[in-house]
């Protein structure tokens, strides 16, 4: 299992080194206020830049919130791509999922979910790509074996995000610490138990 921690990616420009401090200190907001009354001027003061700056940056605190996302997605993107089957790529996923959420926050990490799958959910197929979703469904199409009989591989792919996602976003969810056994147990509806015999 990997184990190097998710983190955003590097920054080397001085517009990105300021987009970093202005995430950094957005979380901090965010832990301390929640996300609908968080102070775009107290993000932007932490973070040592003017209301303007952040505005240049992020046109809302939705933007900032797809900023973190796609970075955390992308780190966990590299990892599942670096499983060696389906039930280890799926296995990489939750602790990733979780991993995030002790990161940044249950409730931070729910209004994440919320702000990405507005208009249109993450296992559907879109034009812009889905680091997660993309790196995922490859693994059910080569692990088809290990899947439960009865499920066509790319509508799994499908089903099994929109079983996490929506269970991570629902209000009755918020309370992390039902989270690695509710998500394992979701995951191995997917799955064939370990040992099961293969179908002649």
């Amino acid at each position: 299992m990997e184990s190097q921690a998710l983190k955003l990616r590097p920054r080397e420009t001085r517009g990105d080194r300021t987009r970093a401090r202005l995430v950094e200190a957005a979380l901090a907001e965010f832990h301390r206020h929640g996300f609908e009354r968080a102070s775009v001027a107290r993000i932007a003061e932490q973070a040592g830049v003017s209301r303007p700056t952040f505005y240049f940056h992020f046109p809302a605190k939705e933007d900032l919130l797809r900023e973190l996302q796609a970075d955390l997605q992308a780190s966990l993107a590299e990892r599942i791509a670096r499983s060696r089957s389906l039930r280890d790529a799926l296995d990489v996923f939750v602790n990733g999922i979780l991993e995030v959420q002790r990161e940044v926050g249950a409730l931070v990490f729910a209004e994440m979910l919320r702000v990405q799958t507005r208009g249109r959910p993450l296992s559907e197929p879109e034009d812009e790509p889905v680091p997660v979703r993309d790196a995922l469904a490859p693994w059910f199409v080569q692990g088809s074996a290990e899947l439960r009989d009865g499920l066509d591989p790319e509508r799994a792919s499908q089903l099994y995000l929109s079983s996490i996602f929506g269970y991570l976003i629902a209000p009755a969810s918020t309370d992390p610490k039902h989270h690695p056994k509710d998500l394992n147990a979701l995951t191995s509806l997917f799955l064939r138990r370990a040992g099961a015999e293969d179908s002649p």
